[in-house]
């Protein structure tokens, strides 16, 4: 597998995971849950001119950083949708994502309300909802083998109430992962509606 030059798990010039070095993560995850991760099955393609939100900030000449993505055929043959865009299907690593001003939306659509990544070689039907912010997108990849069809859900962008129109969540497993600065954040995160006064 492709390995970056710092051994560290977040990129020097941005706040966000880098998910080459997730599987310690993604493996304590996975015995919670009842399964196990190939960490051989992926191989990690790279782009090496990655610029994240500290770089400009920071007024100082660094060096871009590597951002590795970890490719497998799960990650391959997977395909996802965006509620936003309906009728439109996307990769799990939407290569056209490098070019903007935000290269982390690569993972899985980036910061969007509700999307679905369906795996069609999985047939268990196992399911599992990801209640996350943008850390959890380079996250859920890795998770993918395990299940049929993994929906994330950021509750920045769609109020909780509305949810049950629009996702079921019957015997589906359920995940919450929040950075720690959005956790503690709780404006940042939508509340459930107020009931109508009687």
């Amino acid at each position: 597998m492709r390995q970056p030059q710092q051994s560290y798990p977040y990129y020097r010039t941005d706040s966000h995971w880098r998910q080459e070095k997730l599987f310690p993560v993604a493996d304590t995850l996975a015995a919670g849950m009842g399964f196990d991760l190939d960490h051989e099955s992926y191989t990690g393609e790279g782009f090496d001119r990655f610029y994240g939100v500290y770089y400009g900030q920071s007024a100082l000449n660094i060096k871009p950083d590597e951002m590795i993505w970890l490719v497998s055929d799960t990650t391959k043959n997977a395909v996802v949708n965006n509620m936003e865009k309906p009728g439109q299907r996307f990769p799990v690593y939407d290569l056209s994502q490098l070019d903007t001003v935000d290269p982390y939306s690569l993972f899985m659509c980036g910061p969007s309300a509700i999307v679905t990544a369906r795996n069609p070689g999985n047939a268990s039907g196992r399911k599992l909802i990801l209640f996350r912010d943008s850390f959890a997108s380079a996250l859920s990849p890795l998770l993918l083998d395990a299940y049929s069809e993994i929906t994330l859900i950021d509750l920045r962008y769609v109020q909780p109430d509305a949810l049950g129109q629009m996702v079921d969540f019957t015997g589906q497993d359920v995940l919450f992962m929040y950075s720690a600065g959005l956790f503690n954040t709780s404006d940042s995160v939508r509340g459930v509606s107020e009931p109508p006064a009687s």
